[in-house]
């Protein structure tokens, strides 16, 4: 069961630059800082990612080396709804 999802599948075209992988001013990237801040709320992540993402590597090794659940998500390119949608079948009991 997913408690939380952990949307980093954005392309981060404003900012110029993957901002998951950025660090901020504690040294941790904005992607940790985000599920250690969602952590004191619920317990369980699965973080979904974008296939076509830069720094893809270092994002899934990033969020897997704190014992995130990372999918890629094939449909992140439609829209939010659709990562959403493919977070909540990823985790579902097949």
């Amino acid at each position: 069961m997913i408690q939380r999802v952990l949307l980093a599948a954005g392309k981060s075209e404003r900012f110029g630059a993957n901002k998951l992988v950025t660090k901020l001013s504690n040294s941790r990237p904005i992607a940790l800082q985000s599920e250690f801040n969602l952590k004191q709320v619920v317990r369980n992540t699965i973080a979904m990612i974008n296939f076509g993402q830069l720094d893809l590597n270092v994002l899934y090794v990033l969020l897997n080396s704190y014992g995130i659940e990372t999918v890629v998500s094939e449909f992140c390119v439609k829209g939010m709804g659709n990562t959403i949608s493919d977070a909540i079948y990823s985790s579902a009991d097949v």
